[in-house]
Parts: C-alpha cells; structure tokens; sequence
C-alpha cells in the first residue's frame, strides 16, 4: 500500500476533534440564544393572538351592528304594515258592527234569530189565485 492510501489515524482524530468542539460551540449558543429565541417567538404569538382577537371583535362589533339595524328596520316594516292593513279594515268597516260570538250555541242562535227576522221582512206570497174557469169546475 502507498502511503498516500494509509490512514492518518492521528489526522483523523484531530479533525474529529475539530468537528465536536465546533458542535459543542453550536450547541453552547443554541443555549445561550434559547431563552431569547423562546421569548421573541412567544412575544410573535402573542401579537398574533391580538391581531387576530381584535380582528374578530371588529367582526363581532359589525355583525352585532348590522344585526340590530336589520331587526330595527323589519320592525319598522311590520309596524308600516301593521298600520296600513288597520287604516283600510277601519276604512271599510266604518259604521259595521261585528257580532262577538262566545260560542257555537250562540252563534247558532244568532243566526236563527236573524233568519226568523228576514222571513218577517220579506213580503207573503199572495194566494195563488186560481183562474175563473178552473174555479167553476
């Protein structure tokens, strides 16, 4: 084997050497820089959870405000609506009396008693008078 070809066990170690230490600096500063990196990453969330409870509140708010001014014009509405159905049934019920009916027997009665008073309203029929020649027979 030429020497190039062999292994420098001694190089080889020193280099590994070399390798860990640096590994070990790395880690070292990743420990150092934890607390703050934990810090500056929770502060990130916690902007975050803000803007994003303001955003929601902000929605919350809109929702809330169109809601109760929806509700406030339908109530107007029906109250528009209300008003006008009252004005034409008191336009064409002016002067009518509606009968209050508390029950089924009395409606009934109600309503005989109002026949019997049509039939003594309207006119008898006349005897049918029977023709002269028919009379003599």
């Amino acid at each position: 084997m030429t020497s190039e070809n062999k292994f420098n066990i001694g190089e080889m170690m020193g280099t590994s050497m070399q390798i860990s230490k640096n590994l070990a600096c790395g880690f070292s500063e990743m420990w150092k820089n934890y607390n703050s990196t934990l810090a500056s990453i929770n502060q990130q969330l916690m902007d975050m959870n803000n803007q994003h409870f303001t955003f929601w509140q902000s929605q919350q708010e809109t929702f809330m405000n169109i809601s109760t001014r929806f509700s406030n014009e339908f109530y107007n509405s029906m109250k528009q609506f209300k008003d006008s159905i009252k004005e034409v049934s008191e336009a064409g019920m002016d002067g009518t009396r509606m009968p209050v009916f508390l029950s089924y027997f009395e409606l009934v009665k109600q309503v005989e008693d109002l026949s019997k008073k049509i039939e003594d309203l309207e006119p008898k029929p006349a005897a049918a008078k029977k023709p002269a020649a028919l009379k003599e027979a």
